[in-house]
C-alpha cells in the first residue's frame, strides 16, 4: 500500500514509485535458510520456471524500473519470484521442525 500511496502522492511531480517482490533469491542473507536439506528443492518445485533467483535477476529488473523504458508504470509492485506465488510457498513449519 506504501507503494501506491507514494505513486499516488508524488505522480504529480513526475516521480514515480515502484516495488520489486523478490521470491527465493540466491544472497548471503538467504543462504542460512538454504542450508535446510530439502528446502530450496521445495521452493523450486512450486515456481513454474523452476529454478531460484540470482541477485542479477532483480537487478535487471531494478534498471529497468530505473530506465525510461518504464516512464508509465508507477504504484506497482513486481514478483519476480518465477512464478511461485501463482502457486503457493512451501510450508516452512515441517523443515523447521515446527509443524
Amino acid at each position: 500500500m506504501l507503494t501506491k500511496v507514494a505513486a499516488l502522492e508524488l505522480g504529480r511531480k513526475q516521480v514515480r514509485v515502484n516495488a520489486i517482490g523478490p521470491g527465493l533469491i540466491h544472497t548471503p542473507a538467504t543462504a542460512g535458510m538454504l542450508a535446510i536439506p530439502g528446502l530450496e528443492e521445495a521452493f523450486v518445485h512450486e515456481a513454474p520456471i523452476g529454478r531460484a533467483g540470482e541477485p542479477d535477476d532483480v537487478a535487471q529488473l531494478a534498471v529497468y524500473l530505473a530506465s525510461d523504458a518504464s516512464s508509465l508504470m508507477t504504484g506497482q509492485t513486481l514478483y519476480i519470484d518465477g512464478g511461485a506465488s501463482l502457486k503457493k510457498y512451501p510450508e516452512l513449519f515441517e523443515f523447521l521442525g515446527a509443524g
